[in-house]
C-alpha cells in the first residue's frame, strides 16, 4: 500500500502526507487577472500545455482508497479541461476523493461540468460586484457570466455540495469590500488577500496591506479565520497539506510557483520519499522565503514536526 497511513492522530496529517492533490492538468484561462502571476505576460512564464492521461492516473492510482482531496486545477481555468469530466470519475472512483474546483465561472456554456456527481466543492472566484472593477481586475467584462454560472450551480447542486464565492483582494477593489459582502449575502464567501513573494511580481504589484489575514463570512454571517486554526494545529503555512503535480510530472513545491521548484518527477521518484524530501527543506527556499502566507511561527513548527515518524 502506498500511501502511508497517519498513526498518529495528534500530528499534523502533513507528517505523513498531503491531504490534497493538485494537478496541472492544462495551463489555458479565457480571462487575464492582474495579480496572476500564471497569465501570458505575468511572472512566471509558463510554456503553455497539457498534462498526459497516464500522468494523472499514476497518481491517483498511487493513491488508491486514500480519500485525498483531489483538484483538477492549478494554472488554467477547468471549465476548459475537455476531460475534465474524465478525470473528476477517475479520481472518484479510484481514490474515493472528495473533489474540490475552483473557476471563474465565465464560461456558462460549460456549466453542466460543475454537477460532476463526484465534486463536493464549488468556488467561483469574482473579485468585484461591480463590473468595471470586475473588467479591470479580472481583464474581460465577464461579470455577470459569473454570477449567472454562481446562481445555476446554486439552484442546480445536490444539497451535499458545498459551493463558495472566492474574493481575492488588491489594490483596485479593497475599498469596495464591504459592498462586495452585502451584494453576495447568503453566499459563503472565501476572502483572500493577493499570495505574493520576491518571486511574485505580478501579485506584488497590486497587493493591497489593508487586508492582510484570509477570512471566511459563512451564508449565515458568522466570520471565521481558517489560517488561524492552520497554525494552531502545526500547519506551517496556508498550501502546506497540498501536494502539487505539474504538467510533466513534477513534484511541486508548492502549487503557487512554477514546476520548476521541484523534487523529482513521479514517473521516476517514489511520491512519498519526494513528500519526505520537502519537509526536510521546509519553507527555507526560493520560493516561500518572504511569502505572504508563510506564518511567523513555521520554522519552528517544522522543528517539532519533522522528527515525528508517520
Amino acid at each position: 500500500m502506498h500511501y502511508i497511513k497517519r498513526k498518529l492522530f495528534k500530528t499534523p496529517r502533513w507528517v505523513s502526507g498531503p491531504t490534497c492533490l493538485q494537478f496541472d492538468t492544462h495551463n489555458y484561462c479565457n480571462l487575464s487577472c492582474l495579480h496572476c502571476n500564471v497569465k501570458q505576460d505575468g511572472s512566471f512564464n509558463l510554456d503553455r500545455g497539457t498534462m498526459k492521461d497516464d500522468t494523472y492516473i499514476k497518481v491517483i492510482e498511487y493513491f488508491r482508497d486514500s480519500k485525498v482531496n483531489v483538484a483538477t486545477f492549478m494554472n488554467g481555468e477547468p471549465l476548459m479541461e475537455p476531460r475534465l469530466d474524465y478525470f473528476n470519475n477517475l479520481a472518484g472512483k479510484i481514490s474515493k476523493s472528495k473533489i474540490i474546483l475552483d473557476t471563474n465561472g465565465t464560461l456558462y456554456e460549460h456549466r453542466y461540468k460543475l454537477l460532476n456527481e463526484n465534486i463536493k466543492t464549488v468556488r467561483v472566484t469574482i473579485n468585484s460586484s461591480d463590473p468595471d472593477t470586475y473588467e479591470l481586475i479580472h481583464g474581460k467584462r465577464l461579470m455577470w457570466e459569473a454570477i449567472k454560472t454562481l446562481e445555476w450551480v446554486h439552484d442546480k447542486k445536490r444539497n451535499d455540495v458545498e459551493l463558495a464565492i472566492n474574493h481575492i483582494v488588491n489594490k483596485h477593489n479593497v475599498h469596495e469590500l464591504g459592498e462586495f459582502l452585502d451584494f453576495f449575502k447568503g453566499y459563503t464567501i472565501n476572502v483572500f488577500p493577493v499570495h505574493y513573494g520576491d518571486t511574485q511580481i505580478s501579485a506584488l504589484e497590486h497587493k493591497t496591506d489593508e487586508i492582510k489575514e484570509f477570512f471566511r463570512v459563512a451564508s449565515g454571517g458568522h466570520i471565521s479565520y481558517p489560517n488561524r486554526e492552520k497554525k494552531a494545529i502545526g500547519d506551517p503555512c496556508q498550501c502546506f497539506n497540498i501536494l502539487g503535480i505539474g504538467q510533466k510530472g513534477e513534484i511541486m513545491q508548492c502549487v503557487d510557483f512554477p514546476a520548476t521548484h521541484n523534487y523529482g518527477n513521479i514517473h521516476d521518484t517514489d511520491i512519498l520519499t519526494a513528500w519526505k524530501d520537502r519537509i526536510k527543506n521546509g519553507l527555507d527556499n526560493e520560493c516561500c522565503n518572504n511569502c505572504s502566507v508563510r506564518f511567523d511561527n513555521w520554522k519552528e513548527v517544522l522543528n517539532k514536526w519533522r522528527k515525528v515518524k508517520p
